[in-house]
């Protein structure tokens, strides 16, 4: 990833760390929520290229299993490891954005949990349309996670960590 100052602004303003990390934090809620325990490391590279997919997210369902939806949309995940593998550096610099504002840390188990529920503001949340989307799209991708084992999932989306 180019450092700020080389990165086009529409690439800047698109994967900006806030953006990018609430995205990943209120995934993490939802998924711990439904897990009732906390995430390995590797779930979270697998959220923003899910979540600002928006063939991938127009297709989601919470009614069928995550590996049912990818056998009857494996032409939506043609490229999607490529994808995953474009957004590390992008989901390193949210990670590092969660952690120096103390909102998740890493657990004995090497695995993320919340550290403390902090909310963004309501007025900003109903202004963003693309939020609102997401937040929607949120809870479809934590219950896929909530469901598998870390393996089963990489393996099912075809991404080799």
């Amino acid at each position: 990833m180019n450092s700020w100052k080389e990165r086009p602004l529409e690439i800047a303003n698109l994967f900006n760390p806030a953006f990018c990390s609430y995205i990943i934090y209120i995934t993490l809620q939802e998924t711990i929520k439904l897990k009732k325990s906390s995430v390995p490391i590797a779930i979270l590279y697998l959220i923003l290229p899910l979540l600002l997919n928006k063939k991938i997210l127009a297709n989601a369902s919470t009614k069928v299993k995550m590996h049912v939806w990818i056998q009857e949309n494996q032409s939506l995940l043609i490229d999607f490891s490529e994808q995953v593998r474009d957004f590390i550096e992008i989901t390193n610099e949210s990670i590092e954005y969660l952690l120096k504002f103390d909102l998740i840390y890493i657990n004995n188990l090497g695995e993320f949990q919340l550290k403390e529920k902090k909310k963004m503001n309501k007025e900003a949340e109903e202004l963003n349309e693309e939020i609102l989307e997401i937040k929607k799209n949120v809870k479809k991708i934590a219950r896929w996670f909530s469901l598998g084992s870390i393996e089963a999932i990489y393996i099912s989306l075809g991404v080799r960590p």
